[in-house]
């Protein structure tokens, strides 16, 4: 029986820390919601590692076109301001991603003037 509790007990701990790791890298941003323009502000980006912010359209409700991105540290990175190809017309989303891993994705609204 204790072997049964203990694997019991290792299961139960490494997908708490699976969960908090996912919790841990964010995008927040108080301009929510984003105006018509060529960059878009993120008042914080928090990655567990090194990481790329890229902002994608998403004004069908899906992961469209890249429209821009930019590095951030591990840590909490305050001020991020990813500068677009083109002017924002719509919806856009957030994505923090480290090689291949999507570390956060966050959907961001666009005010159209």
């Amino acid at each position: 029986m204790s072997k049964f509790l203990t694997a019991a007990a290792f299961a139960l701990t490494a997908g708490t820390a699976t969960i908090a790791s996912a919790a841990s890298n964010y995008v927040t941003t108080v301009d929510e919601p984003q105006f018509e323009s060529t960059y878009v502000n993120l008042d914080v980006v928090r990655a567990d590692s090194d990481a790329i912010v890229t902002i994608y359209d998403y004004r069908l409700g899906e992961q469209g076109a890249v429209l821009g991105t930019a590095p951030v540290q591990a840590g909490a990175n305050g001020n991020v301001k990813v500068n677009l190809n083109d002017k924002i017309k719509g919806d856009v989303l957030a994505v923090i991603s480290s090689g291949n891993d999507v570390l956060a994705t966050e959907r961001l609204s666009v005010k159209v003037r």
